[in-house]
């Protein structure tokens, strides 16, 4: 899975763990970039509402 965020919401996604083995990247333009693996759509919903 791949997140792209906007550079406004670098401070919010920076803060916030979408899954246990993410990393986080800044783009260029400040933007970050978190990338995990997940099981499926179930996980990933499952994360974000957790």
């Amino acid at each position: 899975m791949v997140l792209r965020f906007a550079h406004e919401a670098a401070a919010g996604a920076a803060g916030w763990l979408f899954h246990p083995s993410q990393t986080l990247t800044e783009e260029e333009d400040g933007s970050p970039t978190v990338r995990f693996r997940a099981g499926g759509p179930r996980e990933i919903c499952w994360r974000l509402r957790a």
